[in-house]
């Protein structure tokens, strides 16, 4: 009997860590969402809001000026490109896609490349990504271009005269992986 109760009590517990790890935290999803929600999204250049993702890395060195570093490693190409997508501020955003879909799409290329020309160089792969982005200027506040409201917990479009005030700047991400 008392193995039996043991048995049960362990396949609770694993049943209780698999539920457990099947539950999402999305408090910081929420907050940022709460941060952001009063903006006038379709007013967001491209769809695109990098103050409203996480910084995966700084898109700033990415910026299509022609460099040695345009051409990047695997790893960094999707941190890149995770950092765009988590910043898309509305839903459809032209060229974006799930990042895990995207890579295993590069790779299948790849493998079919190194399939085809086992012997030969006659065939490179290249994925490349090209975004234009938007960030609230550094100076949008103290200029009346964006409000903080509630309590300083929200950001909101600033009208003056009834005209839209843009805070944001237009950038761009380029980037290239083989």
């Amino acid at each position: 009997m008392k193995q039996i109760s043991i048995a049960i009590f362990v396949m609770a517990w694993i049943a209780m860590s698999t539920i457990k790890a099947q539950t999402t935290d999305t408090s910081v999803a929420n907050a940022i969402n709460h941060a952001f929600a009063p903006l006038e999204k379709n007013r967001v250049p491209h769809g695109i809001l990098l103050d409203y993702g996480f910084d995966f890395t700084n898109l700033n060195k990415y910026n299509g000026v022609n460099t040695s570093g345009d051409h990047i490693n695997p790893a960094l190409y999707r941190d890149i490109y995770t950092t765009i997508v988590s910043s898309a501020i509305q839903s459809g955003v032209s060229g974006i896609q799930n990042p895990k879909g995207e890579y295993n799409k590069w790779k299948n290329l790849q493998q079919q490349k190194t399939a085809v020309n086992t012997n030969t160089n006659t065939h490179i792969v290249l994925s490349g990504l090209y975004f234009k982005f938007s960030k609230i200027r550094t100076n949008a506040l103290s200029q009346g271009d964006i409000r903080v409201i509630n309590n300083s917990t929200q950001y909101d479009d600033a009208y003056s005269g009834g005209v839209w005030q843009n805070p944001y700047e237009t950038k761009n991400a380029v980037a290239y992986k083989k």
